[in-house]
């Protein structure tokens, strides 16, 4: 399937955050209590967070049939601690989610691809993300783009709640 891949838009911010909450949702939302799922929903995937993504962050949307059914969001490395150890041309892959009856179909390897097209990423010296340990498939297709793990950490969540962990996966310059 051939999705038409281009860049989010302002007009693009409440089919972006309903689009990211449902996929977020059907992906995760069994591995979280209610109310911690709620909560991520709302503080990482509201309408006002992609506001500021849209201002921060190059985010490319796909679309069938004029139908919003996917998105990646890339940017610069945000680091966690005073620690980390990232340079200005690093990158990060933030997210790439892709409507479920859409998935398997090439549009998360459209998306990417795209990505990679985009200068600040293309020319990134590192690029970084983080995925979920149980997410094998799509483990699998980072490691198809050279991506490989480098580390985990725990996954937060509002209520301070047990989760599993992300794996921090690098993509170094070649």
């Amino acid at each position: 399937m051939i999705a038409t891949i281009r860049k989010a838009q302002r007009v693009d911010v409440k089919p972006l955050s309903e689009l990211a909450k449902t996929t977020y949702a059907n992906a995760f939302g069994h591995s979280l209590n209610p109310p911690d799922l709620a909560a991520h929903l709302e503080n990482n995937l509201s309408e006002s967070c992609f506001e500021e993504f849209l201002d921060e962050d190059t985010i490319l949307v796909a679309e069938h049939d004029n139908r919003l059914i996917g998105f990646i969001q890339i940017g610069v490395v945000w680091p966690e601690t005073d620690d980390d150890d990232f340079s200005p041309e690093d990158a990060e892959l933030r997210r790439v989610y892709v409507l479920s009856e859409f998935q398997d179909k090439g549009i998360g390897r459209q998306l990417i691809d795209a990505a990679f097209r985009e200068p600040r990423f293309a020319s990134a010296r590192d690029i970084y993300l983080d995925v979920w340990e149980d997410n094998r498939r799509a483990q699998k297709l980072y490691e198809s783009y050279g991506f490989r793990a480098i580390g985990k950490r725990a996954f937060q969540v509002e209520s301070g709640a047990k989760t599993g962990f992300d794996l921090i996966m690098i993509r170094r310059a070649r």
